[in-house]
């Protein structure tokens, strides 16, 4: 079943590079199905290749009190590969098989949709083509309605708020704002949390009459020369970004090496040390200047940096239902959102510092967005992490963003 939705312009253009993928799908992740997924690929009937049969028929484990929807689990083989992933990159249960027999979560990936509030749809950016297509575009990011197919595996519930009358409205204001490139890319984050905040006030005295004013008022302030001259003061502090960056970034331990592996290169280009003290604190030696020099050479191996952070973060924006993608509200959301960035533009940064091919980029926005964006569980603990560290006053948010 399919819905007409409103998507990237480039959602139609994305396929599958299959056996071209550097970093394919097929590997590291728990790949769970369904019941009914489960029996129809243990009933399987493949015409003169038992073997293959054999091997589909036993790939699946049952989930210890999983759920109709999540009831086994793909095994991965000795390497944390697909064993159905042939030589040449390439699915053998589709080949073999067909499209339809694929579980639904290997249909969807990377497909992202929201049927409600509104019907949206997006790519996730832990999928090698879809950095691809974000990083090469040379204009910001448009949307337009599309036909976009409706799997269970792909759907996004955004939390109930009474702000969800304005749903559309308020991201497309907030778009607007990110995009405004008037700006550094810095400064429309820290103005997207000045108006957020206002609305969070709003939200906390539920005064969705009110919101209709708020909307005049931000329509009209990112055009306020003051406010241009206002958020330019606004200096980054290395000294506070690069050990919160690294301190979060070690306390939060994925299973899947390539992302160890990354983080070590990260970690190792920035000067980075970690050590735990006999009370078993973490103590993080940095050198301030190591990473500006990073900076420096990231911002002179792509110039284009200001486009390419504005087209990353708005698709994630709007793919993911900010400001209305956690429970605790809008400013959660924007929290969220802010560590996101800055966790994202921190790793990259380290992991180009001693290279300068845009697939080498594109390589660590995937690895990321693997372990954190698109991993609920991972992206939990930064921001539970974020909360412990108070870090969520518009100040010290500020100075995440700037950096």
């Amino acid at each position: 079943m399919k819905e007409i939705c409103l998507a990237p312009d480039f959602y139609s253009q994305f396929q599958c590079k299959g056996g071209d993928c550097r970093y394919t799908c097929c590997q590291d992740w728990k790949i769970p199905v369904s019941k009914n997924e489960y029996h129809k690929l243990r009933n399987i009937r493949i015409q003169d290749d038992k073997k293959m049969q054999d091997t589909i028929r036993n790939l699946f484990h049952r989930t210890k009190g999983g759920s109709d929807l999540q009831y086994a689990d793909l095994v991965l083989d000795n390497q944390r590969m697909c064993p159905l992933l042939s030589e040449e990159g390439l699915c053998s249960l589709q080949s073999q098989c067909g499209f339809n027999f694929l579980p639904d979560i290997c249909k969807s990936f990377p497909r992202q949709l929201t049927v409600k509030p509104a019907k949206e749809a997006g790519l996730s950016t832990a999928c090698e083509k879809v950095a691809e297509l974000l990083l090469n575009r040379t204009e910001s990011l448009k949307f337009q309605m599309t036909e976009a197919e409706k799997l269970i595996s792909a759907l996004i519930v955004v939390p109930e708020n009474p702000l969800c009358e304005y749903y559309s409205d308020i991201r497309t204001l907030c778009i607007w704002i990110l995009q405004n490139q008037e700006y550094p890319f810095g400064d429309r984050m820290i103005l997207l949390g000045l108006a957020l905040k206002d609305l969070a006030e709003l939200e906390a005295a539920k005064a969705v009459d009110q919101v209709p004013l708020w909307f005049v008022k931000w329509q009209q302030l990112p055009q306020d020369q003051s406010q241009k001259e206002a958020l330019a003061k606004i200096q980054p502090n290395y000294s506070m970004l690069v050990p919160n960056s690294a301190q979060i970034t070690f306390m939060v331990q994925s299973t899947h090496s390539s992302y160890k592996n990354m983080m070590d290169q990260v970690f190792s280009n920035l000067g980075i040390e970690m050590q735990i003290s006999e009370e078993g604190k973490i103590i993080i030696h940095s050198n301030i200047d190591t990473y500006r020099e990073a900076l420096a050479h990231f911002e002179k191996t792509f110039p284009q940096h200001e486009l390419l952070w504005e087209n990353i973060m708005v698709h994630l924006f709007f793919t993911y239902g900010y400001p209305f993608s956690e429970k605790g509200g809008i400013w959660d959301s924007y929290r969220n959102f802010c560590s996101l960035y800055s966790l994202l533009k921190f790793t990259c940064i380290g992991y180009m510092a001693d290279k300068n091919s845009m697939q080498d980029l594109e390589y660590s926005i995937t690895e990321f967005s693997r372990n954190t964006i698109h991993n609920a569980v991972l992206k939990q603990k930064i921001f539970d992490l974020l909360k412990w560290f108070s870090s969520d006053s518009l100040a010290h948010l500020s100075i995440l963003v700037k950096g």
